[in-house]
């Protein structure tokens, strides 16, 4: 990140060779800089954003130390050295400290979502609050990109809106609601068939509506269907993005260890518990299916969860009512059948 901006920089005519202090102009251009950032300005944004990093935050350091040296004169080769001895350096930058600080309603956002409002509309931009585990899988998105990336950089989230629009077409989503999703930027309702407030509802089925006028070929979608079909294809989804995330998986069974009825855990729940007769048939005829879900058993949760499933999978297996056996098996069961 520090490199990359640090090249803009430099296209740009803005990187003063040997001023140390150009890599704090780098951090934040990395880091909290929007595209449409006046560049006679920075200097002195960088300072509001430094101002406002939380004492407590890893980053921190790091930016006194930046501080320090371009006090002292030092070259920025030697604040480099210095900065390698920090951890934080290296690892991944809080959302917090990306945020910038210093402009008017910075805050409100937090401040609605806090008093319990859901959606904030400005003139230019909406907000959504996402649950726990809209929070989770986005964690988790940013996580694996950033490990088959290897410079820990945050997905690009348009790419990820198209990528998942993409396969909401070939699960068979109706393209009304993939045009509402995409072409409208409205955000889809919940597996369960809710919508985050009624006027959510009513822009939702408008853009339906106006698909549908202007491409009555395609057939309404029977809401009924297209729910239905949602709620498999978002279940899916948390199997596959648990297979390829251990921290997401480790977090959707302690979800339901502890009974945690979250509306989407819910979703995941009963979409694995109405595949208990499918998944009972193929561990009973596939040993590698029981070996496989053993072993993920032994990577998401240890020797103990290990033994729980295994237990469940050899001696209880006309009586798999456990929900984290069956969520094991479920995404060993996919993993083989991808």
């Amino acid at each position: 990140m520090l490199a990359d901006a640090c090249f803009l920089l430099d296209r740009l005519g803005h990187f003063v060779r040997g001023d140390a202090g150009i890599l704090l102009i780098a951090m934040y251009v990395g880091l909290a800089a929007t595209d449409d950032e006046p560049l006679d300005e920075l200097s002195d944004r960088v300072r509001a954003w430094v101002m406002g990093l939380d004492e407590a935050s890893p980053l921190t350091p790091v930016v006194d130390a930046v501080l320090t040296a371009a006090d002292t004169g030092l070259t920025v080769e030697e604040v480099l050295q210095r900065l390698f001895r920090y951890p934080a350096f290296f690892g991944v930058v809080a959302p917090e400290d990306r945020r910038w600080h210093s402009a008017p309603a910075t805050d409100l956002t937090p401040l609605a979502f806090e008093f319990g409002h859901e959606r904030v509309d400005y003139t230019d931009h909406g907000a959504v609050q996402l649950d726990a585990v809209s929070t989770a899988w986005l964690e988790s998105i940013d996580r694996v990109f950033g490990e088959q990336s290897g410079d820990h950089t945050p997905a690009d989230t348009r790419q990820l809106v198209e990528e998942f629009a993409e396969s909401l077409r070939v699960a068979g989503i109706h393209p009304a609601w993939v045009h509402a999703f995409m072409a409208e930027d409205i955000p889809l309702p919940q597996p369960d068939g809710s919508f985050s407030s009624e006027e959510h509802r009513r822009e939702w089925q408008a853009a339906v509506d106006r698909y549908n006028r202007l491409h009555p070929e395609e057939g309404r979608p029977d809401a009924s269907v297209e729910f239905a079909k949602w709620r498999g294809f978002f279940a899916t989804k948390l199997l596959r993005v648990a297979a390829d995330d251990e921290v997401f998986a480790r977090q959707l069974i302690d979800w339901f260890e502890h009974d945690v009825r979250e509306q989407k855990v819910n979703v995941l729940f009963d979409f694995v518990e109405s595949a208990r007769d499918v998944l009972l048939a193929a561990v009973r005829d596939d040993g590698e299916l029981r070996t496989a879900s053993i072993a993920l058993a032994e990577r998401w949760g240890g020797v103990e969860l290990a033994k729980d499933v295994t237990e469940c999978l050899m001696f209880d297996l006309d009586d798999l009512v456990d929900p984290v056996a069956l969520f094991v098996v479920c995404v060993a069961y996919f993993v083989r059948r991808a």
